[in-house]
């Protein structure tokens, strides 16, 4: 703890002598919206600095679990094990809101290379490297630069379960793969010939999202189809704490669910809970 006053001293923050903190860790997809979300909580009550990390949805559980963080961030369905790990633990699940992953290409392919669906088995074949130029697929002959994600993370389970059937299958070995979804989004928006997947929420910004055609059925994510689930790469965000988490700790989670905290989470392009 000490060190961690140090660091935001050090940072620039204006920390109250008597200050708690409350440390926040995981998905970067929930970090979108857990950073103005804290910023407001800050605001409404100065006595308390809540602090926010990535490092993916498996690192948000872990750190919850030994802890070096009070919350932890999931943008994803708890595996057996760590159900178990969890009702063992003595830990509460809550669902704070509603996300989908978006399969996402640049701008020049959507409007010029004239790729702006895909047949779940085609998004498939590329990952797996059967598909290697969009000439395959009646776009440019160009070929495709794959940008996959770290297996730990929660936007990539996600991806894999559906596409690949698979949520820890290994990345194509010429796949580019990165970490944090801004990675993605840099990546995607400097290339006019990469394929990538993000939280739906942040596609724009010259990104565009692909229609998911599966069984003959075009899938478009949007409000309605992500908080009943029938778009197939909808999730839920969770965050992650003790049960005998401390008042404030507890507060700060009651905020997320509140019609503020909801609205943060709206702000930032997600879904909220009703």
């Amino acid at each position: 703890m000490r060190r961690l006053m140090l660091f935001l001293l050090l940072a620039g923050f204006v920390v109250p002598a008597q200050a708690e903190i409350v440390e926040v860790a995981g998905s970067t997809t929930v970090r979108a919206m857990m950073e103005p979300a804290a910023d407001a909580w800050h605001q409404l009550h100065p006595d308390v600095v809540v602090t926010v990390r990535g490092g993916g949805s498996s690192a948000g559980f872990s750190s919850v679990l030994d802890g070096r963080a009070q919350i932890g961030m999931m943008s994803r369905e708890l595996e057996p094990e760590e159900l178990s790990l969890l009702q063992q633990a003595g830990m509460v699940q809550v669902r704070i809101g509603f996300d989908a992953v978006a399969v996402v290409v640049s701008e020049p392919l959507y409007l010029r290379g004239g790729i702006a669906a895909l047949k779940k088995e085609e998004i498939a074949a590329i990952y797996r490297g059967d598909i290697r130029n969009w000439l395959q697929l009646d776009g440019p002959d160009r070929p495709i630069l794959v940008i996959d994600k770290e297996k730990e993370r929660g936007t990539r389970q996600v991806f894999a379960g559906y596409i690949l059937d698979s949520t820890h299958g290994d990345s194509l070995p010429e796949a580019v793969v990165v970490g944090p979804n801004h990675d993605m989004k840099t990546l995607l928006q400097a290339s006019d010939q990469a394929i990538g997947f993000l939280p739906f929420g942040e596609t724009g910004d010259h990104l565009h999202a692909l229609r998911v055609i599966d069984g003959g059925h075009h899938y478009v994510a949007d409000t309605g189809s992500v908080r009943d689930g029938s778009y197939p790469l909808s999730r839920s965000l969770y965050v992650l704490h003790k049960k005998d988490a401390p008042a404030y700790v507890q507060a700060f989670v009651e905020f997320l669910c509140s019609p503020h905290g909801q609205a943060i989470l709206r702000n930032s392009g997600y879904v909220p809970l009703q």
